[in-house]
């Protein structure tokens, strides 16, 4: 066999070995996806398991991911069984009895989890929607009762809020599931009554009251935007005035009306014209409404953002060769990019471009004090 005879067999050994290299990733894939069955999709019918009654459950993610379980899906995540009841407005005390479900943190890790900038709504089938505070949901946050006597007691173990499907080891009644929000704990202490939510069918992550900053170092005389956002936590519309303030000095203002449960953003632009070279504090103060009793989250920070030179992109004080490298790092970029930085936007217009440039070049060497 000559020389090119035993190149062209070694190419096609070479071309057999990667034909089989690539048939087995294929079924190494074919295999992965025949076990690993996804959630159910939005318009999916509950499928009933021996034990666990039929039903379905949506939850819904702030940045618009979403998931619906079924009855097998909830019955293959990890279960907890703890101890709990309720105290009602009029002193009834119900419990405790042992419930068995998920908590809402693993349900809510499908989702990519929560943040302390997030609320979650526990929305029943006829809408009537509470909503549960990261603190409540991480923490276990809630007032608790004496079981017997219904005064009010301090628990010192960990309370689980969890969606529930069993009630003392079998299915919750049609007066109460198949899903239910409770609250439990080894202790088997109460909580409030308004918190156990009945036939829960949805899950929704909203954002959480907080200020969001665009920018950390600006240009005296451009402009810095900041998104408030707003949650509405309880049962009642809220109107009120939210007014966003640097340092103490008002830098806009307006009114706002949230239904129950809801939430909104809004942006407010600060023009720094007329303040001095320095650091300030940029916070959000939300007037309660007459009557409202849930202060939570009514003045709240959102960093510092610091005035100097056009130019100074680094906010050392001085506009110098690093400012440049810093710009021409994030040249073209706009929020989009992954080398995007809004402090090297100069003018704000969304797009790190020759006007940036040129804005540093006429403030070059410029420093303070």
């Amino acid at each position: 066999m000559g020389k090119g005879d035993c190149k062209t067999s070694n190419t096609v050994k070479s071309n057999v070995h990667h034909m089989f290299v690539l048939f087995g990733i294929f079924f190494v894939a074919l295999s992965f996806l025949s076990v690993s069955r996804p959630f159910s999709v939005a318009n999916a019918q509950p499928v009933s398991i021996a034990g666990l009654q039929p039903m379905t459950l949506t939850i819904a993610a702030s940045n618009g991911t979403q998931i619906v379980l079924d009855s097998t899906d909830i019955a293959n995540l990890p279960s907890y069984r703890a101890a709990g009841g309720y105290k009602n407005s009029i002193g009834t005390l119900v419990g405790p009895d042992n419930y068995t479900g998920v908590p809402l943190t693993t349900l809510l890790n499908l989702v990519g989890g929560i943040t302390p900038y997030n609320t979650v709504n526990v929305v029943a089938s006829d809408n009537y929607t509470w909503a549960l505070t990261y603190d409540q949901i991480t923490d276990g946050n809630f007032t608790t009762y004496n079981p017997v006597t219904g005064n009010p007691v301090q628990h010192t173990q960990p309370l689980t809020p969890m969606l529930a499907y069993y009630k003392d080891d079998v299915n919750l009644t049609s007066e109460e599931g198949p899903l239910r929000l409770v609250v439990v704990g080894p202790e088997g202490l109460l909580t409030d009554s308004k918190l156990w939510v009945k036939f829960v069918t949805t899950l929704e992550v909203l954002g959480s009251p907080h200020v969001t900053l665009h920018k950390t170092v600006v240009g005296q005389g451009y402009g810095v935007d900041m998104n408030v956002t707003l949650v509405d936590s309880d049962d009642n519309s809220e109107t009120f005035n939210v007014t966003a303030y640097a340092n103490t000095t008002s830098i806009g203002s307006e009114n706002v009306t949230l239904p129950a449960g809801n939430s909104t953003t809004l942006t407010f632009t600060w023009n720094t014209t007329d303040f001095v070279y320095g650091n300030y504090t940029i916070s959000a103060y939300a007037l309660p409404a007459p009557g409202e009793t849930n202060t939570a989250y009514i003045n709240f920070t959102g960093g510092t953002v610091e005035v100097t030179i056009p130019g100074d992109v680094n906010g050392d004080g001085t506009v110098n060769i690093l400012d440049a490298i810093t710009l021409a790092n994030a040249f073209l970029a706009t929020p989009s990019n992954s080398n995007w930085n809004p402090n090297a936007d100069i003018n704000g217009d969304g797009v790190v471009n020759i006007l940036d440039a040129i804005v540093l070049g006429n403030h070059f060497l410029q420093h303070f004090p």
